[in-house]
């Protein structure tokens, strides 16, 4: 009798603890919200906003490498330089590492004639030498489209790949305050 009570008290204590758990809210922005921080509108013609954005992308330091008026396409590309990181000097002594490697390594290893290159030991040193970290290319392509004629609206939606979330967010601040002091420059001159 006791164990039919020992089973159903586990199901009760499994559906409560299903039935109470909470779901967590993503983080993810949604596409129509990606949508709209890539978007802006402009009450300037297609040809002014395209002349416009060239000069922001060159401003930002970036360089075309195409541009297409008909469409209203731009893509620009910027290489950002890496930096370097010094490893901290170890807290354990690695000839001990590399003897537990070997130890292991030959525990495991098979007799097969196929493996040539047993006995390299591949991998990064933790002897406190330096790791560069690569150059990254920056890529931010856009398409202008004109709305309406009269009045005159044009929309720009911006796309941008960086390996950093924060970069993105930082260019889209970047790139649309620098639009807006451009084409009111090319206004009001």
């Amino acid at each position: 009798m006791s164990r039919k009570y020992f089973v159903h008290f586990v199901l009760v204590v499994h559906f409560f603890v299903i039935g109470c758990a909470f779901s967590v809210p993503s983080t993810e922005k949604t596409t129509a919200t990606q949508r709209a921080i890539e978007t802006k509108e402009y009450s300037v013609s297609k040809k002014e906003l395209m002349k416009a954005s060239v000069s922001t992308f060159q401003d930002l330091g970036y360089t075309i490498s195409v541009i297409n008026e008909e469409f209203g396409i731009i893509t620009a590309n910027k290489i950002e330089p890496g930096g370097q990181v010094v490893e901290d000097e170890p807290s354990f002594n690695p000839l001990v590492v590399l003897g537990a490697i070997f130890l292991v390594s030959a525990l495991f290893a098979d007799d097969d004639d196929h493996h040539e290159e047993r006995g390299h030991w591949r991998g990064r040193s933790s002897n406190g030498d330096t790791v560069v970290i690569k150059d990254e290319t920056l890529t931010a392509t856009l398409n202008i489209t004109e709305i309406t004629e009269d009045p005159l609206l044009s929309s720009l939606r911006i796309n941008f790949d960086s390996r950093e979330k924060k970069a993105s967010v930082q260019f889209f601040k970047e790139f649309f305050a620098a639009i807006e002091k451009s084409l009111f420059l090319d206004q009001n001159l």
